[in-house]
């Protein structure tokens, strides 16, 4: 949840060269761990 928050909060802009390398590290981790973060949602939803 809280890396699908952080890819909807950056969208396409990059304040810094940081932050868009930040950006894709996150986007590194939530690909990695899309499966094991659909079930932490569904279980926080349900």
């Amino acid at each position: 949840m809280y890396f699908m928050i952080k890819e909807i909060g950056y969208g396409v802009n990059f304040l810094s060269a940081q932050d868009e390398s930040r950006f894709k590290n996150l986007c590194k981790i939530y690909r990695f761990n899309k499966n094991l973060a659909k079930n932490l949602i569904k279980d926080s939803i349900v």
